[in-house]
Formats: C-alpha cells, structure tokens, sequence
C-alpha cells in the first residue's frame, strides 16, 4: 500500500512540474511572438529606401530559431506527459490487481480455507 502511495505522490510531483514548465513554455513563446509581431511592424512602418539593418535581420532568425525550438520542446513535453500517464496508469492497474488478489487471498485465510483457487 505504501508503494502505491508513492507512486501516487510521485506522479502528483511529476504532473506539477509538467504543468509548471508548459506554462513556462507558453508565456516564453507568447514573449517570443510578441517581440515578432512588434519586429514585423517596426519592419512594415519603415520605407522601402531604408532596408533592413543586418542587426535587425539576425535578430528576427534569432527569434524564429528560438520559437521553433520552444515549439519542438513543448511537442516533446506533451508527449512525455502522455507516456507518463500511461505508465501510471498501467502502475496503479497492475497495483490494483495485486491488491485484489490480496484482498481475497485475505478472504479465504480468513474462512481458514488453506488453498486459494482463481
């Protein structure tokens, strides 16, 4: 019983860091889309005559590297997620069974039946 309590409490634990860092994640990208929608229109105010800076070009590549990382690492961190929930709950199945076979194991001592048949 102890053991599932653990493992409860560690997937608790795990889901709260999963939950922590995809809000992370989310309000770095809505930053990142922020400073492009604010580079965009700093780019369209400007006139044709004036081009672009290769500041502001590094910039921008920059700012699109970064977002397809986060991109990346929050597809990643979903699908870590959806593994974890799988193994716990193939865990607490598994845990559940035991338990269950424990429990009438328990039943027939109980009776003072010495063999247990399924």
């Amino acid at each position: 019983m102890a053991t599932v309590e653990a493992t409860i409490r560690q997937r608790d634990k795990i889901k709260e860091q999963l939950q922590e860092t995809n809000e992370a994640l989310k309000t770095y990208l809505k930053e990142l889309q922020k400073m492009r929608k604010y580079f965009i229109d700093f780019m369209n105010e400007r006139s044709p005559s004036e081009g672009t800076s290769d500041k502001a070009a590094l910039r921008y590549k920059k700012l699109e590297e970064d977002n397809n990382r986060l991109r990346n690492l929050l597809k990643t961190q979903l699908e870590n997620s959806e593994n974890l929930r799988l193994e716990t709950q193939h865990t607490v199945e598994t845990l559940r069974e035991e338990f269950n076979v424990l429990i009438k194991v328990g039943v027939w001592v109980t009776l003072g039946i010495d063999e247990y048949e399924e």
